[in-house]
């Protein structure tokens, strides 16, 4: 007699529903999402750090220039009026190799300095910038007021972007053959000086790609170490600190100086053994401008 065997029945199993589908699509939606934005803030904070080193850098070696003058090249400048004519004062520090730029970007006028002189009768420190003339970097038409009294000028400047380098005679070392790449964008070619470090003689270079911000050269100059000094590109003064502002590839920096009275512990008009020196160096990131700022004191 044949047996018949049970024949197993499998039980419908139901699938996911369309509402739990869409709300494991959402909360993947939400997962990708959030990570997205931790590797965009990382990745920015990443390039906002590289920029501020690189601002504290170029501050860092500024202040070191700056430490490395005489005193009385480094910014405010003193003197003592001329007591005969031509009562008037050359500047001595407005010069491309002191790194010191109009800080309107145009041409420099007597209105970008303060002049202060101390007044013979009651000892007090005049303002005599309008009493002034401005002609090839001098102060000139000094009152006779002031005829062999201490003065000082203070200012305050963008200071140009330097860099040394020694031009590549052959490819190695990842560089290209008579080309040197500048760290931050120079503008363009009629920004940009170069010369020679042990002469000082000026070596005009072929040229300029801002793209890739490369500066190329002569195979005649191949093998020269250079000092090249240029300007970053600035756009309008957008948030009313009287500079102008640096664009997103340039560092823009300013240089203040004052005397400094180590007694009362703060800037004073009087000459004084001891300067402060101020250089705040400006970048734009995320559409902000953020600055870092570095003192130093110099004495006599």
């Amino acid at each position: 007699m044949k047996k018949t065997l049970p024949v197993p029945v499998l039980k419908n199993k139901a699938g996911f529903t369309i509402i739990e589908v869409v709300i494991a699509a959402v909360i993947l939606a939400f997962a990708i999402f959030a990570t997205l934005r931790v590797i965009s803030s990382s990745l920015s904070s990443i390039a906002r750090q590289g920029k501020r080193i690189r601002a504290l850098h170029i501050a860092q070696a500024c202040i070191g220039r700056l430490e490395g003058e005489k005193f009385e090249r480094v910014v405010p400048e003193n003197f003592v009026v001329p007591s005969t004519p031509p009562r008037e004062y050359q500047l001595k520090a407005i010069t491309r190799e002191e790194q010191i730029w109009d800080k309107n970007g145009g041409g420099i006028s007597i209105n970008d300095f303060e002049v202060r002189a101390e007044h013979p009768v009651n000892k007090t420190w005049d303002n005599i910038t309008t009493l002034c003339a401005y002609s090839n970097l001098k102060i000139t038409n000094i009152p006779s007021l002031y005829s062999g009294q201490p003065a000082y000028v203070s200012y305050s400047y963008y200071h140009l972007i330097d860099e040394g380098g020694t031009i590549p005679s052959s490819d190695g070392n990842g560089r290209k053959r008579g080309t040197i790449k500048l760290t931050s964008e120079a503008g363009n070619l009629s920004n940009i000086t170069v010369e020679e470090i042990n002469s000082g003689s000026p070596i005009t270079p072929v040229a300029y790609s801002p793209s890739t911000r490369e500066l190329s050269f002569t195979s005649s100059d191949e093998g020269k170490s250079v000092w090249i000094y240029y300007l970053s590109p600035r756009t309008a003064d957008s948030n009313g600190d009287g500079y102008q502002d640096p664009t997103n590839t340039s560092i823009v920096g300013v240089v203040q100086g004052s005397f400094w009275d180590i007694n009362g512990g703060g800037t004073t008009n009087a000459i004084t053994p001891i300067k402060r020196n101020t250089i705040t160096e400006y970048w734009k990131q995320d559409g902000k401008i953020r600055k870092i700022e570095l003192k130093t004191f110099i004495e006599q």
